[in-house]
């Protein structure tokens, strides 16, 4: 039998489940209408908005842009509002993309990434302009871009090969820009899934770029020997008629289309590498008066390419460019002056060629000339003065300055003597690509010299120092080798090391044969004393020289 008091709990129980109920379907009805008239008014609130409220201000332009072509604007009808397609539009969108990453980082910190990116690409865009803006004529908006350019880009259906890629590129900005506008709300970092589409949009600009970047490039190329191939059919013409070409009849344009041309054939690009072709159109262009042609053409007599080798049509060259002050035509003069190469030596006159171009600013030879001073030769000796040209090219990142300056606090040579300002200048060179510096601070660290001494890191120094070719750092590296008792690395690198021109690599490769060496699995090299004696005196003629 039930009791009373629980069947009238039950009942009241069952009586407020009911009212619950009940008011449970008149809340959710009532935040069901609350929540469609808020909608509502969004929509109308956010439709006046975009009737009144101005456009976002383009990014500032000392940032990104020189030059302006009107606010960013949001860029989902850019396909039916224009009909065709142009680089102007191309600069909207990436100034629309760039401009919603940079807001959107603000609360997504993924974004920052893709800002920079995006930056990096308007930016490059941007110094290429001018000749987009003359090889790309407009384009007709298709009805589908696919993201990769075609194989027949020379197709009667594209005006120009830089149409399609053009194209595709900002079609994918556009597609780009859409999918972050979206994304403008979020305060929580992306999801994965969003991320992912977001990454996949973005390769599809950086290949639209890219294949826009390769359709110039081949597009201007093609011009390029088309006016040049022009200039050269005046010539002929001209020689034709008169029986010798009037140079005189000739732009400076001309000419620099010819040395441009001639610059095409001497490193094969785009064709097949021919020095003689080469040759003449750097001659064309040099008859003219064009310095760099006659460099060139300093440079080809003097290396024996398109025409045999002849140091004195090299010199005459050189001091034509010269004489129109192009310093590496000087800085070639000087070193012929300097080193001779079948001609007589005159370091007095090097020192003076060099010395004109480095009051021009031209750091090899800024080198070259404080060499000569800190040696004295064809001058009296002069270190404080050869430091100070030193260090000139050395403030302006050029390596071989760099380790230059090294070596002097390395030695105390103009300066006073400090192994850890030699280490710090070794470091820098080494980081610009020099491997003298490589060389240079491999030897501190294996003498604990301005660092802890550390076998291992100088192995590691010497090693990329032999990947350059250097040969001291090939020696160095085969001592060590030699050291740790691996006699057959050595080996190589002694020789390695005399073939770069090494004489402390002849002398270690004699004192192996002289004394005989072996590893753990027998003999690596047996005694020669006769092979000792011959690389002996090998060493000892080029120490003499």
């Amino acid at each position: 039998m039930t009791s009373p008091h629980h069947s009238m709990r039950s009942n009241l129980d069952g009586a407020s489940e009911s009212l619950s109920r009940s008011r449970g379907r008149d809340t959710a009805r009532h935040t069901r209408e609350t929540l469609q008239k808020r909608r509502a008014e969004r929509r109308i609130l956010k439709s006046t908005e975009m009737e009144e409220t101005p456009p976002v201000p383009p990014p500032p332009a000392k940032v990104l842009y020189g030059t302006s072509v009107g606010p960013v604007v949001r860029l989902k009808d850019l396909q039916t509002s224009a009909s065709t397609v142009t680089v102007s539009h191309v600069e909207m969108a990436l100034r629309a993309c760039w401009e919603d990453a940079r807001l959107l980082s603000r609360s997504v910190s993924e974004m920052g990434q893709l800002e920079r990116a995006l930056q990096q690409i308007a930016e490059a865009f941007l110094a290429r302009k001018h000749d987009l803006e003359l090889h790309v004529p407009e384009a007709q908006w298709p009805a589908a871009v696919p993201t990769s350019v075609p194989g027949d880009v020379y197709s009667s259906a594209y005006p120009s090969p830089v149409t399609h890629p053009l194209v595709a590129l900002c079609r994918a900005l556009v597609a780009l820009h859409e999918k972050m506008v979206r994304y403008k709300t979020h305060i929580l970092p992306l999801a994965h899934v969003k991320r992912r589409k977001l990454g996949r949009l973005f390769e599809y600009v950086v290949e639209g770029w890219r294949d826009l970047l390769i359709y110039l490039t081949l597009t201007m190329a093609t011009a390029s020997s088309a006016a040049a191939a022009s200039a050269t059919g005046n010539i002929q013409k001209l020689a034709v008629a008169t029986g010798a070409p009037d140079w005189e009849d000739l732009s400076i344009d001309d000419a620099q289309k010819l040395f441009i041309q001639g610059d095409k054939f001497f490193l094969g690009f785009g064709t097949a590498r021919s020095y003689d072709v080469a040759f003449r159109r750097y001659m064309a262009a040099a008859r003219k008066g064009l310095p760099d042609a006659m460099f060139m053409l300093g440079a080809m007599f003097e290396n024996g390419l398109g025409r045999p080798k002849d140091m004195a049509a090299a010199v005459k060259w050189y001091e034509e460019a010269a004489r129109q002050d192009h310093v590496e035509a000087m800085f070639s003069l000087g070193r012929i002056h300097e080193l001779g190469d079948g001609m007589a030596t005159d370091p007095g006159v090097a020192i003076t060629i060099y010395r004109e171009a480095a009051e021009r600013s031209h750091h090899p030879s800024m080198v070259a000339l404080g060499s000569l001073l800190e040696r004295g030769y064809g001058c009296e000796q002069n270190i404080p003065e050869a430091v100070r040209w030193y260090r000139l090219a050395a403030d302006a990142e050029y390596a071989p300055a760099q380790a230059a300056i090294g070596r002097m606090y390395y030695l105390g040579l103009g300066v006073e003597r400090n192994f850890t300002d030699a280490v710090i200048w070794f470091r820098k060179a080494a980081e610009n690509g020099s491997a003298i510096a490589l060389n240079d601070l491999g030897i501190c660290y294996e003498e604990g010299r301005g660092v802890g001494k550390d076998w291992a890191m100088a192995k590691t120094l010497y090693k990329r120092a032999t990947e350059k070719n250097h040969a001291g750092g090939a020696n160095n590296y085969g001592y060590l080798c030699m050291k740790e008792k691996n006699f057959t690395e050595a080996i190589r690198l002694f020789h390695l090391a005399m073939s770069l021109g090494s004489v402390d690599a002849v002398y270690n490769l004699a004192t192996l044969y002289e004394e005989g060496c072996r590893d753990g699995d027998g003999a690596v090299l047996t005694q020669d004393v006769s092979m000792a004696m011959r690389y002996y005196k090998e060493a000892a003629e080029k120490v003499c020289v």
